[in-house]
């Protein structure tokens, strides 16, 4: 075994593979040719479908660049994120679907990719200390657990159940991963930069739909699309860019943050997304509260907005709004009065009643992951999965995002990094509001870039430090 890893160390030294390092074009080139020589021979020889051989050739292209330049890799798993299209879908319980996308294929390649680097490189630390790992691993194991007890009582399938925590093991792996392959402060502005990018290209697929009169979706969607996951995603990046345009001295980067959110808006707007709007709001209060520069701006943006918004707010958002309490649904009864609420809202109700429903056979780990219809709020998914124990261990993982993220706010000095916090923190108010409207933390297409972001945030202090002991 010794004799292999030396041999396969010696490979990867004559091709530089290291963490950032580059190989030579004439490597490359032979590299490339011969893969692309394989998948001939596998198309010509054995008739595979088109699909599975895209797949096959993804992977194999992704590992390349992983074991080239991670670097590389984690700007193309940024790319994909948004803009990569669905691969197949299918479903677990009830109305739950489970689609698979190019990202899923591309972050699973590259996670591999780099668990291989760091059994043959020691030198590569397997998991860096943050203080997020604990909460983090320990809500895995208790959905695991939650799991593995409904299987053995038969009430769940272990088909859907594997095939939903490896969904979610994909969020924390991407968050361990970025923080163990993110060694400089440089690196941490050209990914922002890179997910400002994507958040631009994604709203300027979004301004047909505006001029046909539909609601806004992400590129690669259903027919149908999800407009309540692309409000969820453009909260996170317009309060990033905020933060950053607040804090930022006047040059390239305030220019990018504010093309950005002028550019975002009106997509964001014509989502329709009731949730959306909600978690929007709470996202501008959050900027309020945790900058601490141009306040006064914002207060002042504020009350125009207020004043300014029932002039120009199109009609088509005024009816989306009032029908929430127009259309047909159900009745409730709150402090003595009654609301009625349409179907859409009033499923989120009953979603929680479903939830409690299925809670009393086991109040402390649920019904296993992957058990429990498409109910749109997240405090039901996480109840419903893995019960009391799984949302107090959930709630204490979004506390201590918060509380590093606050710690880390106060430690560092630099004022672009204090803006990418301001602006995560904000984002983060907004995602928890939006998420009593939408399964928020657990949508792929919200919890990437989250993830990344939040990874960033963690490496400033150190990243920082570097850079000043260097220059």
């Amino acid at each position: 075994m010794r004799n292999d890893k030396g041999l396969i160390k010696y490979i990867l030294s004559k091709f530089n593979f290291g963490k950032f390092g580059q190989v030579n074009p004439a490597t490359t080139l032979i590299i490339s040719l011969a893969i692309v020589l394989l998948f001939s021979l596998l198309i010509f020889f054995f008739n595979i479908e088109l699909e599975n051989f895209f797949i096959i050739f993804l992977a194999l292209a992704v590992l390349l660049v992983t074991l080239i330049n991670t670097n590389a890799s984690l700007i193309i798993l940024i790319f994909s994120m948004l803009l990569s299209p669905q691969l197949a879908t299918g479903s677990t319980a009830g109305a739950r679907a489970i689609v698979i996308r190019v990202d899923d294929v591309v972050l699973l390649v590259i996670c591999f990719t780099w668990l291989v680097k760091m059994a043959i490189n020691k030198n590569i630390a397997f998991l860096k200390f943050t203080p997020l790992n604990l909460p983090l691993l320990i809500y895995i194991a208790v959905c695991i657990i939650s799991t593995l007890f409904n299987l053995i009582g038969g009430e769940i399938s272990l088909k859907k159940s594997l095939f939903v925590i490896v969904k979610y093991f994909e969020y924390f792996l991407l968050y361990f991963m970025v923080v163990n392959n993110v060694s400089s402060f440089k690196q941490i502005k050209q990914f922002t930069m890179c997910l400002i990018i994507v958040c631009v290209l994604v709203s300027f697929t979004t301004y047909s739909h505006i001029a046909r009169g539909e609601k806004t979706t992400a590129p690669f969607q259903a027919a149908t699309g999800e407009p309540n996951t692309l409000a969820g995603y453009q909260i996170l990046l317009i309060a990033v860019s905020a933060g950053l345009f607040l804090y930022a001295k006047a040059g390239f980067w305030r220019l990018a943050t504010a093309g950005l959110i002028f550019f975002t808006m009106p997509s964001f707007i014509y989502t329709q997304s009731r949730g959306g709007y909600i978690g929007f709001i709470f996202m501008y209060l959050g900027l309020i509260i945790f900058t601490k520069k141009k306040k006064a701006l914002l207060f002042l943006l504020l009350i125009c907005t207020i004043f300014i918004i029932p002039l120009i707010i199109p009609d088509v958002i005024v009816k989306r709004v009032s029908d929430t309490f127009e259309l047909p649904g159900k009745d409730y009864q709150f402090l003595g009065m009654s609301i009625h609420l349409d179907d859409s809202a009033a499923a989120r109700i009953e979603g929680l009643r479903y939830v409690f429903e299925k809670l009393q056979k086991n109040p402390l780990l649920g019904i296993g992951v992957g058990s429990v219809e498409l109910i749109d709020t997240q405090v039901g998914r996480v109840l419903g999965e893995t019960g009391i124990l799984g949302l107090i261990i959930f709630s204490w993982l979004i506390a201590t995002i918060f509380k590093t993220s606050l710690e880390t706010l106060q430690i560092v000095n630099d004022d672009w990094s204090q803006g990418l916090i301001v602006g995560f923190l904000a984002g983060l108010v907004g995602l928890i509001f939006h998420s009593f409207s939408a399964e928020t933390f657990i949508i792929v297409r919200i919890m990437e870039p989250f993830w990344f972001i939040a990874a960033l945030i963690n490496r400033l202090p150190e990243t920082l430090l570097l850079r000043d002991q260097t220059a």
